[in-house]
């Protein structure tokens, strides 16, 4: 079909804006994140649509550790050099779903400034070889330009604490037999070999009982009204 093979996360994040039937307003999540309860529009969009963006500020006084954050570094210095004060915001991609706009990809991709590092990135086949920005903390960046909301949250750590994402969030970065599934809203299995082949099985179960206590409530809750209006 004309379609290059590709092993760049990277590269496919730079067209998630040209999905067929994409809406204006969309999330975006990787896929080790799990999404375990229903999550309510407003716990990534403002009443005008405007997107929240979040992420974790960088520490400018450490340079990169790995290959990912010297990508993220990267991209924040190219965004930061485009012709506007706006863009001077400075932070970590977070493992998280994240709250994004077609038209900011729109703009990114065709922006003076940062054209030529995004068609790189679109044609490399292999992350970190050749790519030359990450495509979402792009657009993050652009949507705090915009004066989208900026709330700070954690990269990558055990228990996101008290930040008030709107929803409950939990990683995991090791998985054994013994490991149980929190009871949260969004889970990030967020590990390079799972020593427990049976997680996933667990975890599909435990979405389907959750869904079917739900059911069962609002069934209990449908017949009690009916009791009240007799």
């Amino acid at each position: 079909m004309g379609i290059p093979l590709v092993f760049n996360s990277l590269a496919i994040e730079s067209r998630l804006h040209a999905i067929p039937g994409l809406a204006e307003r969309f999330i975006y999540l990787n896929d080790d994140v799990f999404v375990l309860r229903p999550l309510q529009k407003s716990a990534f969009f403002l009443r005008n649509g405007m997107p929240i963006v979040r992420g974790q500020p960088t520490d400018d006084s450490k340079p990169p550790a790995n290959a990912w954050e010297k990508s993220n570094e990267q991209t924040v210095q190219l965004v930061s050099k485009m012709n506007t004060s706006r863009y001077v915001h400075r932070i970590v991609l977070p493992h998280l779903p994240l709250a994004m706009t077609r038209r900011s990809f729109l703009e990114a991709q065709s922006n003076p400034a940062l054209r030529e590092a995004w068609a790189k990135t679109t044609s490399c086949a292999q992350r970190y070889t050749c790519d030359e920005l990450i495509p979402p903390l792009v657009v993050l960046l652009l949507q705090l330009g915009e004066g989208a909301p900026f709330e700070p949250a954690p990269f990558r750590r055990e228990v996101f604490g008290k930040h008030t994402l709107g929803f409950s969030y939990w990683v995991y970065q090791e998985v054994k037999p013994d490991t149980t599934i929190p009871n949260v809203d969004v889970l990030c299995v967020n590990v390079p070999t799972l020593e427990d082949t049976t997680f996933y099985d667990r975890l599909r179960s435990y979405v389907s009982l959750r869904a079917e206590l739900k059911a069962v409530r609002a069934g209990a809750s449908a017949c009690g009204g009916e009791k009240k209006s007799r």
